[in-house]
């Protein structure tokens, strides 16, 4: 794996994650093979009523995860750090952790029904 391309190593990552937390949302061997064999889209369609409903109630989030995902923020966070007065940008770093935030529990609040998950165990 070492002599790997870094994008190779970055996508076996992901994908060994998000498979492995099939362990903990589980509760039974069987349960979490009905659920890799749907990940993988085997005996599920490949949409259903709730996946749309979903995709329409997050789908303004998509633009703003793509452009996190690039060197977009770090750049901006690099320019605004040599081009503003520190205090100013220690207020817009504040400003930007306290929206975070509100946004983060703005979408707890706005969830019906998310039980904590290792309360399981």
């Amino acid at each position: 794996m070492e002599k790997w391309p870094s994008v190779v190593l970055h996508l076996y990552t992901v994908i060994v994650v998000v498979f492995g937390w099939v362990i903990f949302a589980c509760e039974d061997l069987t349960a979490a093979g009905d659920f890799f064999k749907a990940m993988i889209g085997l005996g599920v369609p490949l949409t259903d009523n709730a996946a749309l409903f979903q995709l329409k109630n997050f789908a303004f989030l998509l633009p703003v995860l793509l452009v996190g995902a690039t060197e977009l923020p770090r750049r901006i966070v690099w320019h605004l750090r040599h081009h503003v007065h520190p205090a100013k940008f220690e207020k817009l770093t504040y400003a930007s952790c306290v929206a975070t935030t509100w946004v983060c529990i703005a979408f707890l609040v706005a969830d019906t029904y998310n039980p904590f998950l290792y309360f399981r165990f």
